[in-house]
């Protein structure tokens, strides 16, 4: 509660917009909302001394929006999830709590929702229960559609539409960098200012981002030399090649290792073990991307990943291991490896170079000849 706050106070005076989710309060769970509903049989004098406290401070603190849990707590609501829940929202949220933020749903396409209710229905019962921004519905214009429609046949009052957009309004007006604040209604007569892009990733920032990449990177092993003239090959393991937006072709993750004569190789977990990777005698750096999926597990790309990891150790052409990503997959594969491993929360191109950098620092390995261009 008191580090809640103390971020969302140290962030009044930026342009940004802070959320405290998931409302009311989504710890103590042991199914996955993305997957189905989880349903939470606490009291409510439990919830008042545990769940809402970090959102209380938050709300005092002048947090600018609060974010739903797709949950069921039957001591708010025993008919709808928090998300759609009337109750929890208008009743809990705004009035016993007196929060006049802007209310924003967790993704609409998370299977706690989409299990029970289409996706015109949830849209329009989240509206219905005081949410001012629908998060990823899974067709936004029938979305637009069907909460048009509910304001037109009175379902859903046109004043409770204006005042989200309200709410909205202040949201822009606030990430402006304006010095005066909107009045009443501004909204119906004042076009927000444009959002200062400029002012994100300055040079500070930057530096927090390096530091606390240096501090929580980590180095196990020693990376060992080898002859030159024996082959290296880079070998990236990825979830989804098409949508993986750290690895264009400059990414550090491919020139850094070039530098040193390892050639790439991209795979992601349609690849069988050992697909397209050159036979015979080299040496390899196996680089894994797995963060995870929230939708669909990862285990079956940690399976791939293990399996070339075997292969590889079996053929003796294991040379270095880092994992970019998720630390129970670094643990699980990396823990008892004879082989320079590392590891990075991040998958960014910072990420990659302060793993790699680290990497090649540990050993004394000869800058290759060739020239350091991406081949197919």
């Amino acid at each position: 509660n008191q580090l809640a706050t103390a971020f969302i106070r140290g962030a009044q005076t930026w342009p940004v917009l802070t959320t405290a989710k998931h409302f009311p309060g989504h710890g103590d769970t042991t199914v996955d909302s993305h997957l189905s509903l989880p349903r939470v049989p606490h009291r409510f004098d439990r919830l008042q001394q545990l769940e809402l406290v970090p959102f209380a401070g938050a709300i005092t603190a002048n947090v600018d929006s609060v974010m739903t849990a797709h949950l069921s707590l039957t001591a708010l609501d025993p008919e709808y999830p928090a998300t759609l829940s009337k109750a929890t929202l208008t009743g809990l949220l705004r009035q016993d709590l007196g929060f006049d933020g802007m209310i924003v749903t967790d993704a609409l396409v998370m299977g706690a929702i989409t299990q029970q209710y289409g996706p015109f229905e949830a849209a329009v019962l989240a509206v219905e229960a005081g949410v001012d921004v629908l998060l990823m519905p899974a067709d936004p214009l029938g979305a637009i559609e069907a909460v048009c429609e509910a304001v037109r046949t009175g379902r859903i009052a046109a004043a409770q539409i204006r005042a989200s957009v309200e709410r909205i309004w202040r949201g822009k007006y606030k990430t402006g960098l304006t010095d005066s604040a909107p009045s009443c209604h501004a909204w119906e007569h004042d076009v927000p200012p444009p959002v200062q892009l400029e002012q994100i990733a300055q040079p500070p920032a930057r530096a927090i981002q390096q530091a606390i990449l240096q501090a929580t990177h980590q180095q196990r092993g020693a990376l060992r030399t080898d002859p030159l003239a024996l082959p290296r090959h880079n070998l990236i393991l990825v979830d989804d090649l098409v949508g993986c937006r750290y690895l264009p072709r400059t990414a550090p993750a491919i020139t850094l290792p070039m530098q040193h004569g390892y050639q790439p190789h991209l795979a992601d977990g349609r690849w069988p073990v050992m697909a397209g990777l050159p036979q015979g005698q080299s040496s390899t750096l196996l680089q894994l991307f797995i963060r995870g999926n929230p939708f669909r597990s990862s285990a079956n790309l940690t399976e791939l990943a293990q399996g070339y990891i075997d292969a590889l150790l079996a053929a003796n052409r294991l040379q270095a291991v880092v994992v970019y990503g998720s630390p129970y997959v670094f643990e699980q594969l990396c823990q008892s490896l004879p082989v320079a491993c590392g590891f990075s929360y991040g998958q960014m191109p910072e990420a990659q170079t302060v793993a790699l950098r680290s990497l090649f620092a540990t050993a004394k390995v000869p800058v290759s000849a060739v020239d350091a261009t991406f081949t197919d």
